[in-house]
């Protein structure tokens, strides 16, 4: 109404995949670098033959887990309400400074979400057999293909998105409250 708004900082991430065939370092063009406000994830190419897949995570050089099962989520706080909460994933503050890694229905039940520091450096390797292949996502939508001995290198991007709030907008506790249909809600649901 009277020109009353602020501006608020989103932080993204920022994959860059790494070929099997392509041995040198890894070239930083556009054919290569993504960027995500939300998620990037790895799903099985087909359900066909291999209706799964196994990838392997490393965080800041140390190999931390593998998972089998139908993908992995990397997510940013803003994308953590999206596919990464389907999955089971921790809804983070937007101003929160962290990466989510959450397992997409994991062949184990010692497969758990976990949350990074946003300094973090993931990579995401893909194994397994030669025709099992992963296709890579970027905000949902489709990025490249992938096969065993390809990987994907994932940091904070220096970019931000800039988010627009009204002065009349609803905090982000009252907006999560009434989208998610929390029991108990702290806002009338009359009001929407």
């Amino acid at each position: 109404k009277n020109n009353q708004y602020s501006i608020e900082s989103r932080m993204m991430l920022k994959a860059s995949l790494n070929f099997k065939a392509n041995s040198e370092e890894i070239n930083q063009t556009n054919s290569n670098s993504y960027l995500a406000l939300n998620d990037f994830y790895f799903r099985p190419f087909t359900d066909d033959i291999y209706p799964t897949c196994t990838l392997e995570l490393e965080i800041d050089g140390e190999k931390v887990a593998q998972y089998k099962g139908d993908g992995l989520i990397i997510s940013t706080p803003t994308g953590s309400t999206a596919y990464s909460m389907a999955t089971g994933g921790p809804i983070l503050n937007p101003k929160i400074d962290a990466i989510v890694v959450s397992a997409i229905c994991p062949m184990s039940l010692s497969s758990r979400p976990i949350v990074i520091p946003g300094s973090s450096t993931i990579v995401v390797k893909i194994i397994g057999e030669k025709t099992s292949k992963v296709k890579f996502w970027q905000d949902g939508l489709s990025g490249a293909l992938m096969q065993p001995g390809d990987q994907c290198i994932i940091s904070k991007a220096k970019n931000h998105a800039l988010q627009v709030l009204l002065s009349e907008s609803p905090s982000y506790y009252k907006t999560v409250c009434n989208k998610l249909h929390w029991a108990g809600s702290i806002t009338n649901r009359s009001e929407n």
